[in-house]
């Protein structure tokens, strides 16, 4: 980090209410932890953001009944693992999704923690040249298809913008649009005109202002970051960025009471690959997501190190971290250097030293999609990641994998994946 940065972030215990140990009130007893020598351990992006066409259906697909089954898809899914780490559970419902999301993995884990629950807007909003320019373009653009992904409204503008405005405003301008979107709870499962009636009564009139020079993370503070555990949580903290161009960023962490002595456990989910360019005082040396990216990567080694964990016990870094190593011809390198950051830490991705898959894949129609908005073909990456230092716990040779790979088939009738991410998954052993 710059120095003197250490001072501006936001580390604050986690009370109850953001600290949530969920499980009050069911009647079903979560499944007893399976024996101390093995930890299952899993990670998963559930891709329900602005970014991914569907949120709303495919995130009640995921609290829906499993076939032949009294439990959710998403329980299902997460009934083997001990230790999981979940991002972009977002709230896009008419009820707090989130919670709900958070409360139903609660018949697997007893002990949840979830992440931040708020963040500044302030910044955003139209000045008179954005309002004119790209309000009607982007209602007409949510208008014509209200499940598709937001990204391609919010992109328009920007990208006919280019990137050489240094504040930028069209990006402030459709930041705050897209939050009025989002704050509106649009029902899938109405007819097309009911839907766009909906859209035609939305008042974008808060964001007719000038923004201001600060960066304006989107969606009003739904980070979506929650840690889960069958085994007792102890301690917990939480680290929240000073910075992030897309939306909160942070780090949650997890002291976990395993038989066989602590873990613990960090999650997270780390600013993605692009081409932002940012105008946020204290920050000037962040010119790209790349070095926003590093950061991220460099104040949560930061955190892990003040915390003074000893080397005897286990720490896990778990999540979408947005970079990874080359692996042949199973995926592609993603920022490197940065991922080589966990490297000189003494960490190792334990899926990509077992020989394990990607979880962004040019398989996953999701994934296409999404490439093909920046113009680019779709490629196979290692993104989410398992890291493991330190302590009695190695890797179960063979045991890493995906999850939530199944096709999934909307309203419409269009076959597609749970999520842009596949989960991934490693056993962890004492020897």
């Amino acid at each position: 980090a710059e120095p003197g940065e250490g001072n501006r972030m936001n580390k604050s215990v986690l009370v109850v209410a953001a600290s949530l140990i969920v499980g009050c009130g069911y009647s079903k007893a979560p499944e007893t932890p399976q024996a101390a020598a093995v930890l299952r351990v899993g990670a998963v992006n559930l891709g329900l953001n602005a970014n991914q066409p569907n949120v709303r259906e495919r995130q009640d697909l995921f609290l829906s009944t499993a076939p032949g089954s009294t439990r959710s898809n998403l329980v299902e899914a997460v009934t083997d693992f001990d230790v999981m780490c979940t991002n972009e559970m977002y709230t896009w419902s008419e009820e707090d999704s989130f919670v709900a999301l958070v409360e139903d993995m609660n018949l697997v884990f007893p002990h949840q923690v979830k992440g931040w629950a708020s963040s500044d807007t302030s910044g955003c909003g139209c000045d008179a040249a954005a309002w004119d320019t790209y309000v009607e373009p982007y209602r007409a653009c949510v208008r014509e298809d209200p499940q598709r992904d937001l990204l391609t409204c919010f992109n328009a503008p920007i990208t006919q913008m280019g990137h050489n405005d240094p504040q930028w405003s069209p990006w402030r301008c459709t930041r705050c649009l897209t939050s009025t979107v989002l704050e509106t709870f649009i029902d899938y499962r109405k007819p097309l005109e009911e839907q766009q009636a909906i859209i035609d009564e939305m008042d974008f009139s808060a964001c007719r202002t000038d923004p201001e020079p600060i960066q304006c993370p989107n969606v009003n503070g739904k980070a979506g970051v929650a840690l889960h555990s069958r085994f007792p949580i102890t301690r917990t903290d939480t680290l929240q960025f000073p910075f992030s161009w897309s939306s909160t960023r942070g780090v949650i962490y997890a002291e976990i009471e395993h038989p066989t002595g602590p873990v613990h456990a960090f999650c997270t989910h780390i600013a993605e690959s692009g081409t932002a360019k940012f105008s946020y005082p204290g920050y000037e040396h962040l010119t790209g997501s790349e070095d926003e990216n590093a950061q991220h990567i460099r104040w949560s080694l930061e955190f892990i190190e003040a915390l003074n964990i000893p080397d005897d016990e286990s720490i896990l870094f778990l999540g979408d971290i947005n970079v990874g190593p080359g692996g042949g011809d199973r995926y592609t390198e993603d920022f490197p250097e940065n991922y080589g950051l966990f490297e000189e830490a003494g960490f190792i991705s334990t899926v990509h030293a077992d020989g394990g898959p990607c979880t962004e894949c040019s398989d996953n129609p999701l994934v296409v999609a999404q490439y093909a908005q920046w113009g680019n073909p779709p490629v196979d990456n290692m993104s989410t990641h398992i890291f493991l230092k330190n302590g009695p716990w190695t890797v179960k040779p063979g045991s890493s994998g995906n999850f939530l790979t199944e096709d999934v088939t909307l309203r419409s009738g269009e076959v597609t994946k749970w999520s842009d991410k596949y989960g991934m998954r490693v056993d962890l052993v004492i020897e």
